[in-house]
C-alpha cells in the first residue's frame, strides 16, 4: 500500500505537535487522537486487499443506468487486519483511562468472548 503526503505516522506526530503548540489547551485530546490515526495508517499499510476489477463494458452500462459500479457484497474486506486494529484501538482507548475506557473495555471483552 503506498503512503500518503498526509497519514504516515511521522507526519501525524508532527502535525499533532503543531497543533500543540498552538493550541495548548488541546494537547491530551490530540496525543489520543494521534495514537488513534498513527494506529490506522500503520494497520492500512499493512492491509491486503484486492484491487476491484470490472471491464470497460459494464462500467459503461451501470453508469449510463446510473447504478452502482459495485454492490456492498462485492467489496474485499481484510478481517484480521480489521480485528487487529479494532483491538489496538480498544487498547488505546483503555489506556487512556477517560470516560470512553470502560466502554472499550467491555466492547474488547465482548468481542473476545464472540458475543459480537
Amino acid at each position: 500500500m503506498t503512503e500518503t503526503a498526509t497519514g504516515t505516522p511521522e507526519m501525524i506526530k508532527k502535525s499533532a505537535g503543531i497543533i500543540k503548540k498552538l493550541r495548548p489547551a488541546y494537547s491530551k485530546i490530540l496525543d489520543f487522537y494521534e495514537k488513534i490515526f498513527t494506529a490506522q495508517e500503520k494497520s492500512a499499510a499493512k492491509t491486503e486487499i484486492k484491487p476491484a476489477q470490472l471491464p470497460e463494458d459494464i462500467i459503461s452500462i451501470k453508469a449510463k443506468e446510473k447504478f452502482p459500479l459495485f454492490n456492498l457484497s462485492e467489496f474485499s474486506v481484510d478481517v484480521n487486519s480489521s480485528r487487529k486494529l479494532f483491538k489496538k484501538i480498544c487498547k488505546i482507548i483503555n489506556k487512556s483511562e477517560n470516560h470512553m475506557s470502560s466502554a472499550a473495555e467491555t466492547i474488547f471483552a465482548a468481542n473476545e468472548n464472540k458475543k459480537i
